[in-house]
């Protein structure tokens, strides 16, 4: 099984691998790449454009056409087209795919950062800034009783504060990135998601009431801290892949990071 993470500052992206087992996870800095805004979204279609133009602050604006762009330079690169002809639709819950594509996709971003996740299966990628609870009105403690269990929030509470908000913010990606994986988003109930079995300190078995099938799991790897952000990725490999996630191997590329 193969997991690599990539940081790519351009302005030229690597060669896109998708092993069989495993994914890829690209992490595009947004100030590495602002320079080539104009370049990059060129080939947005009306739709990604008007989704771009519907938020408030020209900064956001900015960040969601720089998303979708680097999203079609790295669809692109993998089918061997243009950016401009990557064919993107969504489903009635808003998972992006591309339609007969022998490959998944997701996408995450911040302020700061866009990720592109890829496997040959379906896959969710969630990042999360470090200091994301700063700016919040609700404590670490305040935000993990929405969405933990009751014996998860017991070890939450036992923690001092700091280490308390950077496992929130890890359980966060964990949860965000398996519903991401399913196609029902966080609109769905965060509490009906549950960790099954922590197969190591990084990997762990999700799944929810009403996913992936009676006794269906996933594994959910925390990728760890990369440009300051929370990492997880989630992809449906069975419990005997996921057992083997002490293998994951990242990239040398991870010296960008």
């Amino acid at each position: 099984m193969s997991l690599s993470v990539l940081g790519v500052s351009g302005p030229n992206l690597p060669s896109v691998d998708i092993p069989a087992v495993g994914g890829v996870v690209f992490l595009f800095p947004f100030a590495e790449w602002e320079p080539a805004h104009d370049e990059l979204t060129a080939a947005l279609s009306a739709e990604e454009t008007a989704r771009a133009d519907a938020k408030r602050f020209a900064e956001d604006r900015m960040r969601r056409r720089l998303s979708s762009g680097l999203t079609r330079m790295v669809l692109a690169r993998v089918l061997g087209c243009g950016p401009g002809n990557v064919d993107i639709v969504r489903t009635d819950k808003g998972k992006p795919f591309v339609p007969g594509a022998t490959f998944h996709f997701s996408v995450s971003h911040s302020r700061a950062l866009h990720a592109v996740g890829l496997a040959r299966c379906p896959v969710g990628i969630d990042a999360e800034p470090l200091h994301s609870l700063a700016d919040s009105l609700a404590d670490s403690l305040a935000l993990a009783e929405l969405f933990l269990r009751e014996d998860e929030l017991e070890e939450v509470r036992r923690l001092p504060e700091e280490d308390r908000d950077q496992l929130v913010l890890r359980l966060w990606t964990e949860r965000e990135a398996y519903l991401k994986m399913t196609g029902r988003g966080i609109d769905d109930d965060l509490q009906n998601v549950m960790r099954t079995e922590e197969v190591t300190g990084t990997c762990t078995m999700m799944r929810g009431r009403n996913d992936l099938g009676s006794g269906g799991e996933c594994g959910v790897h925390y990728l760890g801290v990369h440009m300051n952000h929370h990492l997880s990725f989630a992809s449906p490999f069975p419990v005997a892949s996921a057992q083997a996630c002490m293998e994951i191997t990242r990239g040398p590329e991870l010296g960008l990071l």
